[in-house]
């Protein structure tokens, strides 16, 4: 096997375009194996990464922080690099963005400064869910105050009705987003508006708002989450993805379609406990529509509300905490 992956790469690499070049299936064992990606020997031409991040709060301490300081980058400071060179990246905001916006530093009544969305160009952030719990804190004024804002800067919103298109070198991207806490969704409007997205889009995209806060694996929250994926999966969605429980979650394989349950948080005031500092990005690498890798780069919040990407045994440690989080919801499933 480790031979044949030898020959295989270096055709690629060489560039051999009459011999066929077939990704190996995704599955837990690869995305978690220190070994290297068949994709690093693709065709940069064709490969379109998307990266994934936690829950960011544009409220509460994040907008103290912001009118202290008067800087809407500087949340986004130590991991903007990174989201920029993504050909896509996709946030949950949570909370609107609203002129007159009071700072209220407890609670969970969320809305940010207008300011804040300048924070978000530059890390480089292409669409935005908004579709999620708090996103009416302020009213539909304050929802059509926020998709006014992003309009405004060339961002996507996408949430329940809304459907987000992106293309990148010739591939559509359709972005889906839906809040299910504490409430059922009607399965066949989101039947139908996966449908509505596919007959235009080559890859379609589901976010969630879901579950439990503060778990390691789904927990229902008013929908079962692992139920509603797989259903979501059948309904021809290529990949779901999750937020809301402000932990990480891991990932399953359903059909041969990744789902991957909570990417944590990403920037947020919650410094109460180590979890709720701690986050993922997960990078999903397509070669043109075909999703062939995936990979989650860890991430700790530090004070004040700024979430940095790991490196050495901090990494490796969260890390196996994302794969022993999969390996329970493997046997949650069986």
């Amino acid at each position: 096997m480790q031979l044949l992956f030898r020959l295989l790469s270096y055709l690629l690499l060489f560039n051999f375009s009459l011999i066929p070049f077939h990704f190996p299936e995704l599955n837990l064992a690869q995305v978690f194996s220190p070994e290297p990606s068949f994709v690093s020997h693709a065709a940069d031409s064709k490969l379109i990464t998307l990266l994934v991040t936690g829950d960011v709060l544009p409220g509460r301490s994040v907008e103290l922080n912001l009118a202290r300081k008067g800087d809407p980058t500087f949340a986004f400071a130590k991991v903007a690099g990174t989201l920029r060179n993504a050909d896509l990246t996709l946030i949950n905001l949570e909370g609107p963005l609203l002129s007159g916006c009071p700072i209220i530093t407890t609670g969970v009544t969320f809305c940010g400064d207008p300011r804040f969305v300048r924070g978000l160009t530059f890390a480089g952030v292409d669409v935005v869910n908004i579709a999620n719990n708090h996103i009416l804190n302020f009213g539909q004024g304050g929802l059509d105050q926020t998709r006014k804002i992003l309009r405004e800067n060339n961002l996507v919103a996408v949430g329940e009705e809304q459907i987000g298109f992106k293309k990148v070198r010739g591939v559509t991207f359709a972005f889906l987003g839906f809040d299910v806490v504490g409430k059922k969704i009607d399965r066949s409007f989101l039947t139908r508006q996966i449908k509505k997205a596919r007959s235009t889009a080559d890859v379609v995209v589901v976010q969630f708002h879901w579950g439990q806060e503060y778990t390691y694996v789904p927990k229902t929250a008013g929908e079962n989450p692992i139920n509603l994926a797989h259903f979501t999966i059948r309904s021809g969605a290529d990949l779901v993805v999750g937020n809301h429980p402000h932990w990480i979650q891991g990932i399953e394989f359903y059909r041969g379609n990744p789902i991957v349950y909570s990417h944590g948080n990403f920037v947020f005031d919650q410094m109460w406990s180590q979890e709720t500092q701690e986050g993922m990005v997960g990078k999903y690498t397509f070669y043109g529509s075909k999703l062939v890798n995936i990979e989650f780069l860890p991430i700790k919040i530090d004070s004040p509300f700024q979430p940095r990407f790991l490196e050495g045994k901090e990494k490796d440690k969260l890390l196996q905490k994302i794969h022993t989080s999969s390996e329970k919801i493997s046997e949650l499933v069986k």
